[in-house]
């Protein structure tokens, strides 16, 4: 796959083609980006996406989390579902509109969503195959008549796509980007049976290590929201531990660095954790747990606190079973 970068202009209105033989829906919220769940299943396995990246679960985690409005920066879903005349969803192209202000300049950019290289390492496009060009063209038709972008980045493409894209006006193209895929057995035993004798001996050899000081290794995966922050709290002490360990191989507390940075970002944290709440409360509530916040940085002790908090407060206002609304406001005092 590679990387294909494209300006967005007056050359849109120029595409050729008949891009009007499928109709585009642009989706701008979360609600909507929802509903096209099953769309995305169904493009993931007519694709043959291997990706995490591109499945429509990482895209709502991504906007939950990501999206901004302030009087800087102004991000939106434009996510661009392309549909045939039978109604079937043949391609999605899930950008994000990015609204940069400096003064009196402004700057409007439309990218593939996950402007995160850290997370979302691989931006790509769902397209059916045989529906490359038809969709490229009906999407630049689509966002030409739309509001002002300066530049659209479509991310990784296929070849069939980046062939799509340069016959509709110019374009840049940028590296090749890799990416690996690790098929991994079904089973830690099918695993551990292919691994070199070598690496065998040495996980045999920290089982060992295990049972002569007395100590049982055993898999438990945290659930719940009170033991996932039990779960994290160990698991910071345990890498701040190693990184202070001496005589041992240098292992930097990765953590300690962010919080002497910028902190703990609260509201991608209380989000999260509403949604998870939400998720976990009986299927007997219909509670609708909308949650607020400033774009505060804190510490991770301060932060493991706050969640601990507003945990209790949304488990109370579930257990007591209203229709009625229940707001709780916070306030907190900087001195």
């Amino acid at each position: 796959m590679i990387g294909v970068q494209t300006q967005v202009g007056l050359g849109l209105s120029r595409a050729r083609g008949s891009g009007s033989l499928l109709t585009v829906e642009v989706v701008t919220s979360i609600e909507a980006l929802q509903a096209l769940e099953s769309d995305y299943d169904r493009l993931s396995r007519a694709t043959r996406n291997t990706l995490p990246f591109a499945l429509h679960e990482w895209h709502m985690a991504w906007c939950r989390q990501f999206l901004a409005r302030d009087d800087l920066i102004e991000t939106q879903p434009m996510i661009h579902a392309a549909r045939n005349s039978e109604g079937r969803c043949v391609a999605i192209v899930p950008l994000i509109f990015t609204r940069r202000t400096v003064g009196p300049v402004h700057v409007s950019t439309l990218d593939l969503i996950g402007a995160d290289p850290a997370l979302t390492e691989i931006r790509t496009s769902l397209i059916e195959p045989s529906y490359e060009a038809l969709a490229v063209q009906a999407i630049r038709r689509k966002i030409a008549a739309g509001r002002s972008i300066d530049w659209l980045n479509w991310g990784v493409v296929s070849d069939a796509h980046a062939g799509a894209l340069s016959a509709c006006g110019p374009t840049q193209f940028q590296q090749p980007l890799l990416d690996y895929v690790l098929d991994l057995p079904t089973s830690w035993g099918a695993f551990r049976a292919d691994l070199k004798r070598n690496i065998r001996e040495s996980i045999r050899h920290c089982y060992n290590s295990l049972k002569r000081d007395g100590l049982t290794c055993e898999l438990r995966v945290a659930r719940e929201p009170r033991a996932v922050k039990d779960a994290l709290e160990r698991f910071f002490a345990l890498h701040a531990m190693r990184a202070d360990l001496p005589g041992a191989v240098v292992h930097r507390n990765h953590f300690a660095d962010v919080e002497e940075s910028r902190g703990i970002a609260l509201r991608p944290l209380l989000t999260e954790l509403g949604a998870t709440l939400k998720a976990s409360a009986p299927e007997s509530s219909a509670a609708a747990i909308l949650l607020e916040a400033d774009l505060l940085h804190t510490t991770q002790d301060a932060a493991v606190a706050v969640a601990f908090f507003v945990t209790e407060l949304i488990e109370f206002a579930i257990l007591q079973g209203t229709d009625k609304p229940i707001e709780i406001e916070i306030e907190i005092e900087l001195k």
